[in-house]
């Protein structure tokens, strides 16, 4: 083999060389870049098991709006051919299902009051005690509660009996339980904050009552002859009762009276 032949080959396996070592690092990429897709389509195929079970789940679970239908079996319909008197005779049937499924039973049933504002609730809620006395002995009211404030109120309730029945003299109050000394003690504040109460507002409308003054014109101007009048005090006017505008306060006074001047000679 000559000289020329061994730089030949040397040089073939050098490249045989690189190019394994390139398969070499190739497929170790491969191999994690394939094992990275797999783990990749794995997780997506257990997302994917999991959305379906979650909208299985809200396929099956009855909406806010399924929750509140009824349906009726058996009820016999109309024989009309017209659509507007089925329709009114279904409308019937029901109404009087309604009324028989809500017939008055031995205990009376809950009556809700819609009043036009918060504070007329307050108000009854304020006047309840009453009720303790007279026709409606034995009646009680209660402000609109959710599921868990009547359950907490039941608990309550249950506590207070319980602590009666041990003897404890105690009442409810403001949603706790208290002794009555102490109830006491805070309807007495409550009935003086309430009088100090109505003192400023009546302070208050006595003070209304004094800016009700209607606007008076200024007097003209005085002659030299005459004095001005001092047996009226002077009174102040107001402008916030809504009977003066603040700019007409300040302008619509009367003109001063016009002097008779002579005609200069022309």
């Amino acid at each position: 083999m000559g000289k020329r032949e061994e730089v030949i080959l040397q040089s073939l396996l050098t490249e045989i060389r690189t190019l394994a070592t390139y398969l070499k690092l190739n497929t170790e990429e491969a191999k994690k870049s394939h094992a990275s897709t797999i783990k990749s389509v794995q997780s997506l195929l257990e997302d994917h098991l999991k959305l379906s079970d979650s909208f299985q789940n809200v396929v099956s679970a009855p909406s806010g709006k399924d929750k509140r239908l009824l349906f009726v079996r058996n009820l016999p319909e109309s024989s009309s051919r017209n659509a507007t008197d089925r329709s009114s005779a279904d409308h019937e049937a029901v109404t009087k299902l309604v009324d028989l499924l809500g017939s008055i039973g031995n205990r009376p049933r809950l009556l809700k009051i819609i009043l036009p504002f918060p504070e007329l609730v307050a108000c009854a809620m304020r006047n309840c005690r009453n009720l303790r006395t007279g026709a409606f002995k034995g009646v009680f009211i209660r402000p609109d509660m959710s599921v868990e404030e009547r359950e907490e109120d039941k608990k309550l309730r249950e506590e207070l009996r319980a602590r009666r029945a041990n003897g404890e003299d105690v009442l409810l109050r403001s949603r706790k339980i208290v002794a009555r000394s102490a109830a006491a003690a805070a309807a007495a504040g409550d009935l003086k904050g309430d009088s100090a109460a109505d003192d400023v507002a009546a302070d208050a409308a006595a003070g209304a009552d004094d800016a009700m003054v209607p606007l008076k014109r200024k007097p003209s101007r005085p002659r030299k002859s005459e004095e001005p009048s001092t047996s009226a005090p002077k009174r102040r006017l107001s402008t916030t009762d809504g009977l003066v505008d603040p700019h007409e306060a300040t302008t619509s006074s009367v003109q001063p009276a016009k002097r008779n001047v002579p005609n200069s000679p022309q």
